[in-house]
């Protein structure tokens, strides 16, 4: 088996492929991201009218990130994803994907080397994440999240579930 990166598609949910808004709140162990979904129909239910009651309310998946140990968010677009590194490896556009064998995750663990109490467990259980947004994109390395699917304004829905992750 090869130990080639390479992107597999991760058990979550798919931004939307138009505006998914995503919003990213994070502390020293924790990230939240949320964003709007991608759905079956969303093309044509874009075309229906929206009451000012339903404008910011929309189908959005909640992400919160425990032990997360590093994060980047921002470039590439979708419009340049073929110059990121893992373009080629399997990463799509629009659709969350895990890195297999991830250098990042092998980077850290030689970055923490120099500890005294260093061991390669310490990032043994850590999953690495790349989320492509059509303005933007958002990976993450972490050990473990929790999913909501809710109903509501993204950065809202954002807000909540990170006051709720810091609670002890």
């Amino acid at each position: 088996m090869s130990s080639a990166e390479r992107v597999i598609a991760a058990e979550l949910p798919s931004p939307s492929a138009g505006a998914p808004c995503p919003v990213v709140l994070a502390d020293d162990l924790t990230l939240v991201v949320a964003y709007i979904c991608a759905y079956l129909g969303e093309q044509e239910s874009l075309q229906e009218p929206v009451t000012i009651d339903e404008r910011d309310r929309h189908r959005c998946a909640v992400i919160t990130f425990r032990r997360c140990r590093i994060f980047k968010f921002g470039h590439p677009n979708e419009e340049v994803l073929r110059g990121h590194r893992l373009y080629g490896r399997g990463l799509l556009w629009s659709t969350v994907g895990e890195v297999l064998n991830s250098a990042w995750i092998a980077e850290l663990n030689a970055i923490n080397s120099v500890h005294s109490s260093h061991s390669d467990r310490i990032f043994a259980d850590c999953r690495h994440f790349v989320f492509p947004f059509q303005d933007s994109m958002l990976e993450v390395v972490a050990e473990g999240f929790d999913v909501a699917m809710l109903t509501g304004a993204v950065r809202e829905l954002a807000i909540d579930a990170f006051m709720q992750a810091a609670v002890p």
